[in-house]
């Protein structure tokens, strides 16, 4: 057993540190594949699914992101738990999840609270938070104005449909007169 756990180890090293590179040199996709590959090797290595998630949020991937960063969250190495938080609120903040943010960096700060990093993005999620909570209030309000706009509008416009029927009823009225009525034609009117 041991002896395979050493195998598997050699074996997943050079394609770690490959993986490694290619991060480095900001190609996430290639570097991705790599660890996904490594994490298939070695399934209960934390740092290969940590960089698993890094990379996916780099590609933008933001669910599987999280899913990765969440499932390290619950892990017993409490810096490796810290950054999941962390790197947790980022993602979240990937896609405007401003309150999920705001309680994955309070996460972090409990592991570590001299990140400054996460006390930096917290104070930028609550803002943020914040912004959203009153463009959706913004938002919400121009609707009613919209509908009730709307509403006014209705009303006017059956009135001016109306209108047009009537109007057009009387011309046909008119032009009958001037040619003397309806007709009987062919045994039709």
């Amino acid at each position: 057993m041991i002896i395979l756990l050493l195998l598997i180890s050699l074996n997943i090293s050079p394609i770690v540190n490959k993986a490694n590179k290619l991060y480095e040199k900001e190609k996430y996709e290639e570097a991705y594949e790599l660890y996904k590959r490594a994490s298939i090797l070695d399934p209960e290595n934390k740092k290969i699914k940590f960089n698993l998630a890094d990379c996916a949020y780099k590609l933008k991937r933001f669910r599987e992101s999280a899913d990765g960063f969440v499932r390290l969250s619950g892990a017993k190495d409490e810096t490796l738990k810290e950054k999941s938080f962390y790197n947790l609120g980022n993602t979240f903040m990937g896609v405007k999840q401003y309150e999920e943010a705001i309680s994955a960096y309070k996460k972090a700060l409990l592991l570590n609270p001299n990140d400054t990093r996460a006390k930096r993005n917290l104070e930028i999620a609550k803002l943020m938070s914040k912004n959203q909570k009153k463009e959706n209030k913004e938002e919400k309000k121009n609707k009613k104005e919209k509908k009730k706009q709307e509403q006014k509008l209705q009303p006017q416009s059956r009135n001016i449909n109306e209108a047009l029927k009537n109007e057009q009823k009387e011309t046909m009225k008119k032009a009958l007169k001037k040619r003397g009525g309806r007709r009987k034609v062919a045994g039709k009117w």
